[in-house]
């Protein structure tokens, strides 16, 4: 039988490392529970496994075999709910997941750790369709997150962990398709995002209100992938486009926008990528008259050609 569920923790100085809970026990070749989506809320380290029976379901161990058991069985069957997007809300986990529908029927559920203490916050899009929440992120006592309510397309939520408390911040884009909101990221105590209002998608900053939710700056997101904006000594690094000087480095600490390097003067821009916070230094790739090659950033304006790899 392969051992399941490896949450290797120091349960003892002689014995550091051990399996907590062998969760998946069908005696099978592929016995494994996959335990994933892993994160500590107070004093509880939640996770998602396969015990064989009953899918991809939400977890709890308290890093012991008899404190690790199953939360609640929220889509009954094989199937599972696959949770994920895990995120803490004081000593609440909120996630989202599946109760079951040919079209999956995603929606954010909390949890604190208990079966009685697990439900849905809300049917943000009643149906068999789903809200499908993602880009959960907290900030105080408020969790944002992008959602469908299936008119207004996906556009910025937040909740307080109440289905009274769980409302959408701001139509940006009115009509069903939405601005679809994504790379939310706390930067201070400001949430960051980027949206798409119809002209392609820039940068905005929300307090949580729909009048305190503005872009910032008049500044186009240059690609989409999870390397183009970095938080780094509580700044967010990222590529953008103002039109001006081609796609370059920018920062913000949530209330504005600065340039912070303009590495291939002109329209052009260097379009940087890859973004690496490396100690003091933000490492990165751009492209200027040397071609495509790793470069440094100390402070503003003061990025340099890490080194020329091929000249």
């Amino acid at each position: 039988l392969v051992l399941a569920a490896l949450l290797i923790l120091p349960l003892q100085a002689a014995n550091p490392m051990s399996i907590v809970a062998d969760i998946n026990q069908i005696v099978d070749p592929h016995s494994d529970s996959f335990p994933a989506q892993s994160l500590v809320v107070g004093n509880q380290f939640f996770f998602t496994a396969d015990d064989g029976i009953n899918g991809t379901e939400l977890w709890v161990s308290n890093g012991t075999p008899s404190g690790t058991h199953l939360v609640r069985d929220i889509n009954p069957g094989s199937a599972g709910s696959n949770p994920d997007q895990f995120v803490a809300l004081g000593d609440l986990l909120l996630f989202r997941a599946s109760d079951g529908g040919f079209y999956g029927n995603h929606e954010l559920w909390r949890s604190d750790g208990t079966a009685a203490g697990t439900w849905r916050v809300r049917d943000i899009r009643p149906g068999p369709f789903g809200s499908n929440p993602a880009w959960l992120t907290a900030i105080g006592n408020v969790v944002y997150f992008t959602a469908d309510d299936g008119t207004s397309g996906t556009e910025l939520w937040r909740t307080d962990g109440t289905a009274a408390g769980t409302v959408r911040v701001s139509d940006l884009r009115p009509g069903p398709l939405g601005s679809a909101p994504l790379k939310l990221q706390r930067v201070q105590q400001t949430l960051t995002f980027f949206a798409d209002t119809g002209s392609g998608y820039t940068f905005w900053r929300s307090d949580g209100t729909a009048a305190g939710t503005q872009p910032l700056g008049n500044l186009e997101l240059c690609e989409f992938t999870s390397t183009s904006a970095v938080l780094w000594d509580n700044y967010l690094y990222f590529a953008a486009d103002n039109g001006v000087s081609g796609c370059e480095l920018w920062r913000t600490d949530g209330t504005s926008v600065t340039q912070w390097a303009d590495i291939q003067p002109g329209p052009g821009g260097s379009n940087p990528a890859w973004l690496t916070p490396f100690g003091n230094k933000l490492a990165f790739v751009a492209t200027t008259s040397t071609g495509r090659e790793p470069w440094i950033l100390q402070a503003k304006d003061n990025a340099s050609l890490l080194y020329n790899i091929q000249p």
